[in-house]
């Protein structure tokens, strides 16, 4: 191997071995019903999040709403569908995009009441 090709095999491996979510971050955790499963994440219809850092850097209650949150390699979707209730954590950080990253989920009984108005409010 070539003194070149060093530097570039290490940063490569340094770059897989990476998390997809920076463990450090702040995390926030929730109770929701998926609305829409993608294939890189979910969108979820939350409760009222009590306290969640917003893009402005606050700290704020975050009436509920859908959201998207990206599925990291901890958040497995293979076995989510939409409408199933869920709880979940996520992390937040709006310098990296997706800005919010989760990073545990764990589906609810299907009879589970949630704290939701009938439908997520209009955009």
């Amino acid at each position: 191997m070539s003194a070149r090709a060093l530097p570039l095999l290490l940063l490569a491996v340094a770059c897989s071995s990476r998390p997809d979510h920076d463990p450090d971050a702040e995390r926030f955790s929730s109770r929701g019903r998926i609305t829409e499963v993608r294939s890189d994440a979910l969108v979820i219809f939350h409760e009222r999040i009590p306290t969640m850092r917003t893009v402005t850097g606050k700290l704020e209650p975050m009436d509920p709403m859908a959201m998207v949150f990206a599925a990291t390699s901890s958040t497995p979707l293979s076995d989510l569908t939409a409408g199933d209730p869920i709880r979940f954590t996520f992390t937040v950080d709006y310098k990296k995009p997706p800005p919010l990253r989760l990073v545990a989920i764990e589906k609810l009984p299907a009879d589970t009441k949630l704290d939701l108005p009938a439908a997520p409010p209009a955009e």
